[in-house]
Order: C-alpha cells, then sequence, then structure tokens
C-alpha cells in the first residue's frame, strides 16, 4: 500500500462521534459509559499536553470490538486533551487484504493504530492490545485474569496511552 493510499484512508476516515454515532443501543452505550469513566493520572494529561509536534492516526476498528472501543476511546481521549493529536477511524474491510501487507504479524486483529507521518509513512503500529497483554497471551493465571480485567475497566488507560503516543 503506498504513502497516498494511506493518506487517501485518513482523509476518508471517521472521528470518534462519528465513529459511536454510526451504532446504536448497546455498542453505543457501552462506548460512552468507557469513555466517561476514563481517569488518566494528572503526570500522563501533562505529558500530553506537552506534545509539541502534530501526530496523525489512522485506526481501523469495528464498534462491536471491545479492543477498539478501548483503545480507540482512549486516543480520542488524549485527542481532546492536546489538538495536536489527529486521528481518523476506518473500519476493517476498508483495508481488507492490505491488512496482512501494513502489519508484520502473522495473524491481524483490530484494533491497529498506525501513527503516519504527514506525507504517509508508517512511523509506529499499535495491534490489538496493549504490550503487557500480549505478553500474558499465554498465560493461564490468575494475573493474566486479573489484568484482562483491569483492561476492560480502563484501568491500563496510562499504560496504552503512553504506547499509542510514544510518550
Amino acid at each position: 500500500m503506498k504513502n497516498e493510499d494511506l493518506l487517501m484512508l485518513y482523509t476518508s476516515g471517521k472521528g470518534y462521534l462519528e465513529f459511536i454515532e454510526t451504532n446504536s443501543g448497546f455498542y453505543k452505550e457501552s462506548i460512552l459509559n468507557f469513555k466517561s469513566n476514563v481517569i488518566l493520572p494528572l503526570e500522563v494529561v501533562n505529558e500530553i499536553k506537552a506534545l509539541e509536534q502534530e501526530k496523525y492516526f489512522l485506526a481501523v476498528a469495528e464498534p462491536w470490538c471491545e479492543n477498539c472501543v478501548i483503545n480507540v476511546t482512549l486516543l480520542a481521549v488524549a485527542a481532546e486533551i492536546n489538538n495536536k493529536i489527529n486521528y481518523k477511524i476506518v473500519p476493517q474491510d476498508e483495508l481488507g487484504d492490505q491488512l496482512t501487507i501494513l502489519c508484520t504479524e502473522d495473524v491481524v486483529n483490530i484494533p491497529i493504530i498506525f501513527e503516519l507521518s504527514s506525507t504517509g509513512d508508517i512511523l509506529n503500529t499499535f495491534l490489538e492490545k496493549p504490550k503487557i497483554l500480549r505478553k500474558l497471551e499465554n498465560d493461564s493465571s490468575v494475573v493474566r485474569t486479573a489484568m484482562k480485567k483491569k483492561y476492560r475497566e480502563g484501568g491500563l488507560a496510562e499504560e496504552i496511552v503512553r504506547e499509542i503516543l510514544k510518550i
């Protein structure tokens, strides 16, 4: 996929409100409920505010996907804190087979959040869930279960925002 293709996808993408407005009922309520409960430590808020360079993110996400709701919502919260954080959301089917080309993983799960340069180069990629959970993927312990619960409740918000924004 060429840089100009990524930039076109970015341009055609939706904002957060459009993303949640395309849904009704349970999904919309759960997304809004999660967002209203996000709490970031003051230190992280200050680091987000201190970002001086424009950042561009293209999120591949679906509103029915729990990981998408969590991670895209946290990106939206960061963008509310600092208007130099720009993002667009596109549904998975708009990329089709291109996702496997863009990602280095064997299996591609959403969300995928690409940080793009202003010319469309991929600078960083956030895949599906935070690294702290990915490391525990094959662990069947109580620690993994507790960490997943914490993640679903927004308890890893700081880690996720830091990982996505690279702060």
